[in-house]
């Protein structure tokens, strides 16, 4: 299967990811050119699309839990935006959950620690939860991190 982004100066080659994830994701100014994500696949082929918000930050054993508190903030505030009228009927972004994660914890600049709740099976970091976090740790890194309502 071959993907693309196609705008007026042409077509941009996607890398596909595990399961058809796309990996490389529009720029800016392609969103404003309003370029067309293009699958080249025969026609009798079925699939699906989902989008899901996730933090730049890739998935570690320990992740710096101030900059993923910055991710959720400025998820909610770019999907606010651009839901504009109709953000009365968005879930307000809040968390980030990570996929692949049963367990894991909280650590705070005093040392203390405090278990991450699990929604799901699955390890949610709310920072409204956890004011002064400083570091998230896991038995393993996830898989993924999804930023959502808590």
């Amino acid at each position: 299967m071959n993907a693309w982004i196609e705008d007026a100066s042409g077509r941009t080659p996607l890398t596909l990811g595990p399961g058809g994830r796309v990996e490389r994701l529009p720029t800016a100014a392609q969103l404003r050119a309003k370029a067309r994500l293009v699958v080249d696949v025969p026609a009798s082929t079925r699939f699906g699309m989902s989008l899901s918000i996730e933090p730049r930050l890739r998935p570690a054993a320990e992740m710096p839990a101030p900059e993923l508190a910055a991710a959720v903030a400025q998820a909610a505030r770019g999907a606010r935006r651009a839901a504009g009228l109709m953000r009365f009927a968005m879930p307000k972004l809040e968390a980030v959950t990570f996929q692949g994660a049963r367990e894991g914890e909280v650590v705070f600049a005093d040392g203390r620690t405090a278990p991450l709740p699990v929604k799901g099976g699955e390890a949610v970091f709310r920072p409204a939860d956890h004011p002064g976090a400083q570091q998230l740790r896991f038995r393993a890194a996830p898989r993924r991190m999804q930023i959502e309502g808590a």
